[in-house]
């Protein structure tokens, strides 16, 4: 069984690396800066990670999206099977989460578009393709 994960591995380090910049942004407001804030005012990463929903049992959005890749992995090395469906539905309802935060706070943050954007294309590779790397979902064997 040869499992191709060029796509899942590049996926997963954007959302490691954005959820790190999330995080960095949330602890230090201000070192890391927000792509893009310098052009538009709808962009504020400050405001979006620092709003009473970018946050879930205390802890930031971006500490979520690492438990969520590493969730994954483990899934994919150990089952890779129906269990992988469910990782993949987490991810969506995650997203739909941080997105109705940016949509509630009037702003959008970069580093959670981009994990965002990272978090639905690997769940979105993992539904349309089988563990054996062949494409689709079915029975296998």
């Amino acid at each position: 069984m040869r499992r191709r994960l060029g796509l899942p591995i590049g996926l997963s380090l954007v959302i490691i690396l954005a959820s790190c910049a999330t995080l960095l942004v949330a602890a230090h407001p201000g070192t890391l800066g927000c792509p893009g804030s310098a052009a538009t005012s709808i962009i504020n990463c400050d405001a979006v990670i620092s709003s009473t929903g970018g946050h879930i049992l205390g802890l930031p959005l971006g500490f979520w999206g690492l438990v969520w890749v590493a969730v994954y992995w483990a899934a994919l090395l150990r089952a890779p099977g129906s269990l992988m469906s469910l990782v993949a539905v987490a991810g969506f309802l995650g997203v739909a989460y941080a997105i109705g935060t940016e949509l509630r706070v009037g702003h959008l943050c970069v580093w959670c578009t981009a994990d965002q954007t990272a978090i639905v294309l690997l769940a979105v590779w993992t539904l349309k393709t089988r563990p054996d790397g062949r494409q689709g979902h079915g029975h296998q064997g």
